[in-house]
C-alpha cells in the first residue's frame, strides 16, 4: 500500500475513533436519571456499547460510501470482477476482529454485572439463609399436614390446623396461605 493511503485510512479511522467518543459522552443524556447505585455501572456500559456501535456503523456507512462514489465500473462494463479466492489472511482478519470485540463486549458485560453481584437465577438468593429445596417425601408430608389441618374442625381443630400450617412450612421452606372460610 502507499503511505498516502495508509495515512489517510489512519485520519479516517482517528476521525471515526473521536465521533464515537463523543457519541458515547452523548449516550449518558439519553438515560432517565440514576436511581440506583448500580445506574451508574449500568450507564458505563451502555456509553461503552455505543462508542463501539457508532464506531463499526460509521466505518462501514463510510466503506459503502466509498465504494459506491468511487469504485464503479464503466458505463458499458456488464462483466463480472475477478474471482477472487484463497486469500487467508483477510479470512483470518474477519473472523478474528469480530470475534475479538465478542469477547471484549461479553469480558466488559461480565465485569459490570458482577461488580453489581448478579451471578444468574441459580446463584441469586433473596432471603439471608439458604435452605435446601424439600425432598419429594418431605414435600408429601408436608402437604398431608396442610390437608389435614384443613379436614379438622372446631376450637381444638383450629389449634391443631395453625400447629399443622406451621410446621408444614418450617419443613418445607414453602409458604402456605391459610384459607379464610
Amino acid at each position: 500500500m502507499k503511505i498516502r493511503t495508509i495515512l489517510t485510512l489512519v485520519v479516517v479511522a482517528i476521525a471515526l475513533a473521536g465521533i464515537s467518543l463523543w457519541m458515547g459522552k452523548q449516550a449518558y443524556s439519553w438515560l432517565p436519571p440514576q436511581a440506583t447505585a448500580e445506574s451508574l455501572l449500568i450507564d458505563d456500559l451502555f456509553s461503552f456499547l455505543v462508542t463501539l456501535g457508532t464506531f463499526i456503523f460509521l466505518g462501514v456507512i463510510g466503506a459503502l460510501t466509498y465504494a459506491v462514489l468511487f469504485q464503479q465500473a464503466g458505463k458499458y462494463d456488464f462483466s463480472d470482477g475477478p474471482p477472487i479466492e484463497g486469500n487467508i489472511t483477510l479470512e483470518i482478519v474477519w473472523t478474528a476482529i469480530p470475534l475479538a470485540l465478542v469477547i471484549w463486549i461479553a469480558t466488559y458485560s461480565y465485569q459490570v454485572y458482577d461488580q453489581m453481584s448478579i451471578l444468574g437465577p441459580m446463584q441469586h438468593l433473596h432471603l439471608a439463609s439458604a435452605e435446601a429445596a424439600p425432598m419429594a417425601s418431605e414435600a408429601e408430608g408436608a402437604e398431608g399436614a396442610v390437608s389435614a389441618a384443613e379436614r379438622s374442625s372446631g376450637a381444638e381443630g383450629a389449634e391443631e390446623a395453625e400447629g399443622a400450617v406451621s410446621a408444614a412450612e418450617r419443613s418445607s421452606g414453602a409458604e402456605v396461605a391459610p384459607k379464610n372460610s
